[in-house]
């Protein structure tokens, strides 16, 4: 406390502990926070630009540059895919400058750069970027380091969003065996890269795999994250569109009633989230031949849609068009 008890402001160094500690926060979230990410993202840019590089200790630097990276990834999280590549491109030149182009860190910031570029639509410059980081990443730390793996794992997404499916399916099979063997089955990262190859699975009709295998990755992330974590949740509606295409409606129905109360616990009965998924339940009510059940339910979200979003979005006018289409086949 100063002169009459008033409040000093904190040092540079105190406020990268406490940004450290909101990124911790934002961590153990089990569900993404946009205010939460937002207050980083601005607080972390702050720093940024009245410090730049006027940090004594060394170590500070890097701090910051970690958290920027964490804002990066904050920004992709929030859609700002455009303005996480301008971060992401000064990041792999300042980290280039304080460790050098080989050191983990540096190759960490490439990997999360071309997924910035994926997410801005620029998928070729992602693949290529990902494949010279991937051999980097192979030739300095070697086939089987966790940094290895995850920029694999990346590399296939960008193969997928290229439509390159062949080549996408084996790295993620190469990536799941890898993750399975070396961090084990039930570590976060292996789950993801299981919950990808499903996804494989099903776009190419291999309906029995795709199903085996988001089974197993929703039981691990409910061991493992707890049953209310969003990519806990994440994994429910991917496994209910796999029950629907296998024609497995009873199934699908029953998962998405629980995916709903999920969401509204989570976010609120009128989240645009939680309005979608209910959309989605009265689709399944729909192919299940519960067409009552279907019409009553989208004629409840479409004026919550047309309150919460307006009646021009496109979610509004999808729950508008399913629901006019029920009523149709009603009649």
């Amino acid at each position: 406390m100063g002169p009459l008890g008033t409040i000093q402001p904190m040092t540079e160094t105190e406020e990268l502990t406490d940004l450290v500690a909101s990124a911790e926060r934002l961590d153990d979230a089990p569900w993404p926070d946009t205010a939460m990410m937002f207050d980083l993202v601005t607080r972390v840019g702050d720093l940024n630009e009245r410090v730049g590089e006027g940090f004594d200790d060394p170590a500070d630097e890097i701090l910051l540059l970690k958290l920027r990276a964490r804002a990066a990834r904050c920004l992709r999280q929030m859609g700002a895919a455009d303005l996480a590549v301008q971060v992401g491109e000064a990041l792999v030149a300042d980290a280039e400058r304080v460790f050098g182009p080989d050191h983990r860190a540096t190759l960490d910031l490439r990997d999360g750069l071309a997924c910035a570029y994926q997410d801005a639509g620029r998928v070729d410059e992602a693949t290529a970027l990902l494949e010279t980081t991937l051999a980097d990443c192979e030739r300095v730390l070697g086939d089987d380091d966790p940094d290895t793996l995850g920029c694999r794992n990346n590399l296939a997404a960008a193969y997928e969003a290229n439509e390159r499916v062949e080549e996408a399916t084996a790295l993620y099979e190469r990536t799941l065996a890898d993750r399975r063997r070396v961090l084990g089955e039930d570590h976060p990262q292996t789950l993801t890269t299981g919950n990808n190859l499903a996804h494989m699975y099903l776009t190419a009709g291999r309906f029995d795999e795709a199903v085996a295998l988001y089974e197993r990755t929703l039981t691990g992330r409910e061991r493992v994250l707890g049953q209310d974590n969003c990519r806990t949740v994440l994994s429910r509606e991917c496994l209910a569109g796999a029950y629907w295409a296998c024609g497995r409606f009873a199934d699908a129905v029953a998962l998405h009633e629980r995916i709903c109360s999920d969401l509204e616990q989570a976010l609120g009965e009128d989240h645009p989230d939680t309005l979608g998924s209910r959309n989605n339940l009265a689709l399944t009510y729909q192919d299940a031949g519960r067409p009552q059940d279907a019409e009553s339910l989208l004629a409840r979200v479409l004026p919550a849609c047309e309150r919460i979003v307006g009646a021009d979005h496109p979610l509004t006018t999808m729950v508008a068009d399913n629901l006019a289409a029920t009523r149709a086949g009603a009649r």
